[in-house]
């Protein structure tokens, strides 16, 4: 959440099995976040994607849905990441959300892609862009 402090809270599965849960709470600027997330599709190790459940508390963004591939290459492996999203319906949200949602989903698939290279020692890596839900 773009580098504040959050708490995780996992059901007893730890987001590892389909349909489990996980939920995320903290803060940002002072305004309480709240964000329920399920995995709604789990092949391990080569796909997992989750999205937001009920009504998340977020200021950017509505809802979500995140998640990575991997793809056998003769060198390695090839990792998409991507992020789908909905922007706030009306309001302030909605103002900030055009204004901020494009490059928030960027950080967040940048961070994955950036995370995971480190993690496996490879800095070959290319970024596409989010897509926003309309």
């Amino acid at each position: 959440m773009a580098g504040a402090p959050m708490r995780y809270e996992f059901d007893g599965d730890h987001g590892r099995k389909l349909g489990s849960r996980v939920r995320i709470i903290g803060s940002f600027l002072g305004i309480k976040l709240e964000i329920d997330e399920e995995i709604s599709r789990y092949e391990p190790p080569v796909r997992k994607v989750w999205n937001t459940i009920g009504t998340p508390r977020m200021i950017i963004l509505r809802s979500y849905r995140l998640g990575y591939a991997l793809a056998p290459m003769a060198s390695g492996c090839r990792l998409t990441v991507f992020i789908d999203y909905e922007l706030p319906a009306r309001g302030a949200a909605r103002w900030l959300g055009q204004l901020l949602a494009a490059w928030y989903a960027r950080w967040c698939v940048t961070s994955m892609i950036t995370d995971a290279a480190h993690a496996f020692g490879n800095s070959h890596t290319t970024h596409a862009l989010p897509r926003g839900i309309p």
